[in-house]
């Protein structure tokens, strides 16, 4: 034995010790042993052994102090743990010994040995190298999802052991499992909800849409059925509110085409339905409105009374649609109503300017109008200029082209205006006579090039041969052809007078 050495303090240091009781590393080696955990199960008396050092006042050590203490009597509480039994639980050492298995009790003094790791083939290397390489963690006894043993491990600070718990996969996985169950379950109630509202609501939106476009299929063949009913303020009441509006903007829009339509056939009505024929004079005109109706007018005025002359109106109204063609038809009807009343052109003219003022003062809108009064006998010219082009003269013996032009401003703008009349004598050679609007040289094709007026003045010498229908006809075709598949912007008017 080693003797006992009295002093003051000491340090208290755990070895292990061999049968004979003698201890088998010397102090100062003691962590790198007790570290390597050196026990042996072949020993018959297995131990741990306290021991503490004995110094002096200058820190030697002057002897040790040795308490032997059984390995079983030392861990003994823990195998009377409550949690020990129920999940097999055991202690194991680095070399893979069994130190405490489950099945070790206290009562009787019995001492069950360590049972070795090769007894265990589910452990084995698998167990060891998680041991080695963690300081704790878990080992599934198979790969597969619900695996029969798991084994969870801890080592010790205090000793160099590890503590080894080991149970059924069912029984440490019950929760999970239970939860994955009932997971999958929710899901599968959940996306069975989901579908039935997905169902109701595809339902709802099909048969809505079915409404809207049996609604849509009548609406396209005509018959404006009553509004569809709005049942619910989302997107699809948001579309059967905007389907109404669209079919009653629809209804408004047809109505108000049938009614320009009309007004269209109104106008074309109001303008001369035949040419002008006498032994000296022939007179035709057209007009071709941009839309179902148009600003532009002309007139041939042949009055019964006075048998010496021919008048010839040609306007021209700012603008074009329905406000263009109600102030064409009210121009028509106080020129036709003041040539019935004696006086000269140019008194015409002044008083209709009056009535118009009173009516575009305050919206703005004026009037062109070209008044021209021909002899039957086709050689004595007046006319009156109100702002509008200037009438083409072609002489087909000289072939050589003139202007009547004049002064004078729009109609509807001063209502002081006073007009001045023109007047010419032609030779007694063929002639011919253009009046038109804007319409005709400010027409463009697709590569906006306008047909401008040496191009119509070229086509009155080319068919000056013809008769004033033909040679109509002729500069209609040419305007057409011109234009090609580009819209048409503004009113086409012209007048043609031939004398022999």
């Amino acid at each position: 034995m080693l003797p006992i050495i009295q002093g003051q303090g000491f340090e208290r240091t755990l070895y292990f010790t061999n049968t004979f009781g003698e201890v088998t590393k010397s102090a100062d080696n003691y962590l790198e042993y007790f570290t390597k955990g050196t026990y042996s199960p072949s020993l018959a008396s297995n131990t741990v052994s306290l021991i503490s050092r004995q110094k002096d006042s200058s820190g030697k050590t002057k002897g040790f102090i040795e308490v032997t203490i059984s390995f079983y009597d030392l861990i003994g509480h823990i195998p009377e743990a409550p949690w020990w039994t129920g999940l097999h639980t055991f202690l194991i050492d680095h070399q893979g010994n069994i130190l405490a298995p489950d099945s070790f009790t206290v009562d009787g003094h019995t001492q069950t040995e360590a049972v070795p790791l090769t007894t265990m083939p589910d452990l084995k290397e698998k167990l060891l190298t998680a041991i080695l390489q963690n300081d704790s963690g878990a080992v599934f006894s198979d790969n597969t999802q619900l695996p029969d043993t798991i084994y969870g491990f801890s080592t010790l600070t205090e000793a160099p052991w590890t503590m080894v718990v080991s149970s059924s996969g069912a029984t440490i996985l019950r929760p999970i499992t239970a939860f994955r169950h009932a997971y999958f379950l929710a899901v599968f109630f959940t996306i069975i909800v989901i579908l039935f509202l997905l169902r109701f609501l595809t339902a709802r939106t099909i048969k809505t849409v079915q409404q809207v476009s049996s609604a849509a299929t009548r609406l396209a063949k005509g018959h404006f059925d009553s509004p569809l009913q709005v049942q619910s303020k989302d997107e699809l009441g948001e579309l059967i509110t905007s389907f109404n509006s669209m079919s009653m903007q629809l209804q408004q829009g047809i109505q108000l085409k049938n009614g320009m339509v009309l007004a269209g056939e109104v106008q074309r009505n109001l303008l001369p339905q035949t040419c002008f024929k006498s032994a000296h004079i022939e007179a035709v005109g057209v007009s071709i409105p941009s839309d179902e109706t148009g600003g532009d007018f002309f007139d041939l005025i042949d009055f019964k009374a006075d048998d010496h002359r021919l008048t010839v109106v040609v306007g021209d109204v700012v603008g074009h649609g329905i406000g263009a063609a109600l102030l064409m038809a009210t121009t028509r009807a106080f020129i036709r109503s003041r040539l019935q009343q004696p006086g000269p052109l140019a008194d015409c003219i002044s008083d209709v300017n009056s009535l118009l003022c009173r009516d575009t003062e305050s919206s703005g809108n004026f009037v062109t109008v070209f008044l021209l009064a021909i002899t039957r006998a086709g050689n004595k010219i007046t006319w009156v200029r109100a702002g509008h082009e200037p009438a083409i003269v072609y002489n087909l013996k000289e072939q050589s082209f003139s202007n009547l032009k004049g002064n004078g401003v729009a109609l509807g703008i001063d209502k002081e205006r006073q007009y001045t009349e023109n007047n010419i004598t032609l030779p007694t050679t063929p002639h011919i006579i253009l009046i038109g609007t804007d319409g005709v040289t400010d027409l463009e094709n697709s590569s906006g090039e306008r047909f401008g007026k040496q191009r119509l003045q070229s086509l009155i010498a080319r068919y000056s041969a013809d008769s004033s229908e033909r040679i109509l006809e002729n500069l209609c075709r040419e305007l057409t052809d011109f234009r090609g598949n580009e819209r048409q912007n503004d009113d086409i008017t012209f007048v043609i007078l031939k004398t022999d």
